[in-house]
């Protein structure tokens, strides 16, 4: 049973080793979501800035018409980009077609 409890104890402090090289990059955004999500203040305070945002963005005339120009933009790039897949796809299938066709012959 002491082997177990050494393996054990090492085991966690790599583990332990490991969260702390980790914290550099994931620390930040793991504490800081925590936090929020603990402290009801810290929410309200959050979801009252969002809701300002929000509002100033739907109030500003000039805003509101650059958001609806870029989406509408975004959605006809990626209408083209799917259409262009289909026909690549549509190609593929009629070469596939052909060359089945021609070594059955």
């Amino acid at each position: 049973m002491g082997k177990k409890n050494k393996k054990a104890k090492k085991l966690l402090k790599q583990q332990a080793a490991q969260g702390i090289n980790n914290g550099a990059t994931n620390g930040f955004a793991q504490g800081w979501l925590g936090k929020l999500q603990a402290n009801p203040t810290n929410q309200l305070l959050l979801g009252a800035a969002l809701g300002a945002a929000a509002a100033y963005v739907l109030s500003n005339d000039e805003m509101r018409e650059k958001i609806v120009r870029s989406a509408v933009r975004l959605y006809s790039d990626v209408a083209g980009g799917v259409a262009e897949l289909k026909e690549q796809v549509a190609d593929m299938q009629a070469e596939l077609q052909s060359q089945a066709g021609v070594s059955h012959e």
